[in-house]
């Protein structure tokens, strides 16, 4: 069985520079129904949301966030947001990544890695808004988005490739526990993984040559 990081409480879609950000991080399998059985130390750093790079920039370094235990799954959790020199005077939309291993690369999820799985998935949110100023972080009633995001996002590594080439894929989740009223070919992690996994083994498996998503079997 898979088991992944979530958001219990997801972040806020905005937040202000001086404001901490916070949220509730969560252990669980893929329906998040089964917590992980045991204790484990979850890290977080930021990263910057750029269409042209699916993995990010990195913000800030690794910081130890909790060890999360079931006995304070629901204690809410806060982090500061990035410095105010990467922000700037127009603010900047980043995300916020939550993984079991303090190293930036682990942030992608590698389907070509024989242990996959042996610890908890990690997990990225939707862009946050960080401004400097209140203006910048309100919008207007009729506009403004829920106060907490409504899914989170993954990255896989295909194959080998550069973080702007085909090699990455993003996944959106969305978060409910209701999952009949969702999608249930799009929201159950264990299928994710099955037709990923088929098709990572449908790009190795055929002949030398050009891949469907414009990489190459490096065979």
């Amino acid at each position: 069985m898979f088991f992944y990081l979530s958001f219990l409480r997801t972040p806020p879609y905005s937040s202000l520079q001086s404001s901490s950000v916070v949220f509730t991080p969560q252990v669980s399998n893929d329906l998040r129904t089964e917590p992980f059985p045991s204790s484990v130390d979850i890290f977080y750093w930021w990263i910057s949301d750029t269409p042209q790079n699916v993995a990010g920039t990195r913000l800030s370094e690794p910081a130890k966030l909790t060890t999360w235990r079931q006995e304070n799954a629901y204690k809410p959790l806060q982090v500061p947001p990035p410095s105010r020199n990467v922000i700037g005077a127009a603010g900047i939309d980043c995300r916020l990544v939550l993984s079991t291993v303090p190293i930036v690369a682990s942030s992608t999820i590698d389907l070509r890695d024989a242990e996959i799985g042996s610890v908890p998935l990690p997990v990225c949110s939707l862009p946050i808004r960080i401004s400097p100023r209140r203006d910048g972080a309100v919008t207007s009633a009729k506009t403004a988005p829920p106060a907490k995001q409504e899914a989170i996002a993954r990255t896989f590594r295909l194959f080998e490739g550069d973080t702007t080439g085909g090699s990455l894929m993003l996944i959106k989740e969305t978060v409910s526990f209701d999952l009949d009223k969702v999608n249930r070919s799009l929201t159950a992690g264990s299928f994710l993984f099955l037709s990923l996994s088929l098709f990572f083994c449908f790009c190795v498996s055929g002949d030398e040559g050009a891949l469907p998503c414009g990489g190459r079997s490096g065979r």
